[in-house]
């Protein structure tokens, strides 16, 4: 079954309203016309994935009838069952045939699944251990769909010992399907492999239920076509990227959708890497240690509590099938409209090598004060229509938006201040609009907010220096894209001198660590006021 297809979006605005909270809904199964067109918004045609039928109710419940089902009792290095529909053949358990299987016990070898291509599986994990020491733990050879249910109150523990160098095919994970695979249910699975991947998925990966612990020497999650998320507790652990789809042949697929959900990621690579489109509604996201949070051609973020901390690019937008060095601009986008995004970036906060548009959200940013990174990166437009963003960063490649509508956006470049400089903004009148603690040091800040107004005056506060700023237009201070233009200087003008350009404030870190100081508590930077 192929449900993933491009639904047109026919404005930007439509884009944006059309995300909403799935997290207690239920989406029968439901095939998005084929070939479905984009639409041109501005220079760039944006597409987002259908989502509509991302969760089946089969795949929302996670139940069995115990008593009907068939059982399959573990032995160590082999296994018991009384049905026709399943094989055992030394520590290999086939099963051939549609139905509910019941699953306990430990095995030293394999449980697979070879059955017609019309059959739904399910695979009722009930305190089962299988470990394999050349192959899958658990193998989808062939099947329709592929259910994983995890027994309410269990321990289940599915890994690879010894890399899978006997094993058939292209098979590089402890749990590899060829077919869509489901993970429901309210119990617990732990994920070991030390080899590869730790589940993969050819074509989709639907998560709705359980914690899942997952500890893979390469990708925590490697999926083809799709992956939907909507209530897990996930703790992936890769050498690679923790989450990671990508579809090479078809430009619709290569997504990921989250509309639920808790998650902790540590990832040598992406927390998150999509080659199409990421979509995010809901959930706890928390990404403590990546090299880029989160990657796709388009980034879509309408709510949720995002924390990332970021080697390089905590938000990315970029098209790797472009074959541009820097990933392309084509379709690339950064949509935000809603949800709590808090990033610490030793690179851009928020680059997108296309458009960049926020109308909604509560966006905290603390970037590097060295090198050539920015608060905010793109490549075309930078639009500013809603909600509040707060950064802190270098100046020597800022940018600030290049358009603003129901709201402001102030850029600064100032000498350079230490982590834990008080920041605040007031109005003419005196009513504190903005009052923050830098989280590193910083020679930029961008605040964007609906309480901005053209025409206006506000002050801005450094540790109690002030500055008057005259709102002359929506935008005060601008560097445009690629950080070459005029700046706003610390008590000056939107027009203030550019930094000199041959050197960047502060001194790079330790490469062999992530920041310089020691990464914030993710629960929220030290010293920042709580947010409204």
């Amino acid at each position: 079954m192929k449900r993933s297809r491009l639904i047109p979006v026919l404005t930007l605005c439509l884009l944006l309203s059309g995300c909403r909270g799935r997290e207690s809904s239920v989406h029968g199964q439901t095939d998005a016309p084929s070939g479905a067109p984009v639409q041109d918004i501005g220079a760039m045609e944006i597409s987002r994935p259908d989502v509509s039928g991302a969760f089946s109710s089969r795949d929302m419940a996670g139940s069995y009838d115990e008593s009907a089902a068939i059982k399959i009792s573990l032995t160590g290095d082999s296994a018991v069952c009384d049905s026709g529909a399943v094989n055992v053949s030394g520590s290999a358990v086939t099963i051939g045939g549609e139905g509910v299987y019941l699953i306990s016990g430990s095995l030293q070898g394999s449980v697979i699944i070879d059955a017609a291509d019309t059959d739904k599986v399910q695979l009722v994990l009930n305190g089962a251990d299988i470990s394999s020491a050349d192959c899958a733990a658990i193998y989808v050879r062939q099947a329709d769909k592929v259910f994983i249910t995890l027994a309410e109150g269990t321990e289940n523990t599915l890994s690879n010992s010894g890399g899978f160098n006997g094993a058939e095919g292209k098979v590089d994970a402890a749990v590899f399907s060829k077919d869509d695979l489901t993970i429901n249910g309210d119990g617990a699975l732990r994920v070991s492999s030390p080899c590869g991947n730790g589940i993969s998925a050819k074509d989709e990966l639907t998560v709705c239920g359980g914690n899942i612990y997952i500890t893979a020497a390469e990708h925590a999650l490697e999926v083809n076509d799709s992956v939907a998320v909507c209530e897990s507790g996930l703790d992936l652990n890769a050498g690679e990227d923790a989450i990671h789809c990508e579809n090479e042949e078809d430009g619709s697929l290569g997504w990921v959708y989250i509309s639920g959900g808790s998650f902790s990621i540590e990832a040598g690579d992406d927390g998150i890497h999509a080659s199409g489109a990421v979509l995010i509604e809901g959930g706890e996201i928390r990404i403590p240690r990546c090299y880029e949070g989160i990657e796709g051609k388009t980034v879509e973020i309408c709510g949720g509590d995002i924390q990332i901390i970021a080697e390089d690019d905590g938000l990315n937008a970029a098209d790797s099938s472009s074959g541009d060095s820097f990933g392309g601009s084509s379709g690339c986008a950064v949509l935000i409209s809603g949800g709590s995004i808090d990033i610490t970036a030793d690179g851009d906060g928020i680059d997108s090598n296309g458009f960049l548009s926020v109308s909604g959200g509560d966006i905290r940013i603390s970037g590097a004060n060295y090198g050539d990174s920015s608060i905010i990166d793109y490549e075309t437009t930078g639009s500013y229509t809603g909600g509040l963003v707060f950064g802190t960063g270098a100046s020597s490649m800022a940018e600030n938006f290049s358009q603003a509508e129901n709201g402001g956006c102030i850029m600064l470049t100032v000498d350079s201040r230490s982590a834990g400089t008080e920041i605040s903004l007031s109005d003419a009148d005196g009513n504190l609009l903005l009052s923050e603690t830098a989280g590193r040091d910083f020679s930029c800040l961008i605040i964007a907010s609906p309480d901005l107004s053209s025409g206006e005056t506000y002050s801005l506060s450094l540790d109690g220096e002030t500055t008057e700023i005259s709102m002359e237009s929506a935008i005060y201070g601008s560097g445009g894209p690629g950080g070459f233009g005029g700046f706003g200087g610390f008590g000056g003008g939107p027009q203030g001198t550019p930094p000199d350009m041959g050197s960047s404030p502060g001194a790079p870190p330790d490469m062999g660590s992530n920041n310089q100081a020691s990464p914030p508590d993710m629960g929220g930077r030290p010293g920042n006021k709580p947010r409204g």
